[in-house]
């Protein structure tokens, strides 16, 4: 044990030798400077923080400050277009793609071979039949637009509420 406190002993000596050094602290004075400068420079081209916010500063304010929302920002961007499934015939739909997409917010709360059960955030369900490459597990949490699959030619959609089958325009609309 003796070596190793030995061994912390010399490098603390060292570095408090290190921090009186007037070449030391001149040279950190520097860096400091310098780093200060560059990011003065930065925040002129990019404008990350405004002078208005540091004139009107308030503690509470203190989140305009943080420049890195900046350089990370947080496009909300829409995953697709509005799903729109226009109807074949009888519970047969197709929405020009091969890709079948959720309509509403929901869980899957049932996936067979080739079908999923959706449980919608407005007490909706809705069985999607006949699908291909289903690309969900149950309990995963769906928002509208979520790819579930593929079809070939069409899709069978079915909609329920209270173990009724519904229309899809009535599905749709409950809110």
């Amino acid at each position: 044990m003796l070596p190793h406190t030995l061994y912390w002993v010399i490098i603390m000596k060292k570095k408090r030798r290190r921090e009186k050094n007037p070449i030391y602290r001149f040279t950190m004075l520097l860096m400091v400077c310098i780093l200060s400068g560059l990011l003065f420079m930065i925040n002129d081209k990019k404008q990350i923080i405004t002078m208005s916010a540091v004139r009107n500063f308030k503690i509470g304010d203190l989140s305009k400050l943080m420049f890195w929302e900046n350089f990370f920002p947080k496009d909300e961007e829409a995953v697709s277009a509005k799903v729109n499934y226009s109807l074949l015939k009888e519970h047969y739909y197709t929405n020009g793609s091969n890709e079948v997409n959720a309509l509403l917010d929901g869980v899957v709360v049932k996936v067979e071979k080739d079908t999923i059960l959706e449980l919608c955030d407005n007490g909706v369900s809705i069985s999607y039949e006949k699908l291909k490459n289903v690309q969900v597990k149950k309990n995963d949490r769906l928002l509208s637009g979520d790819e579930l699959g593929s079809m070939e030619e069409s899709v069978v959609l079915r909609f329920y509420i209270n173990d009724k089958e519904i229309s899809k325009d009535k599905a749709l609309s409950i809110k």
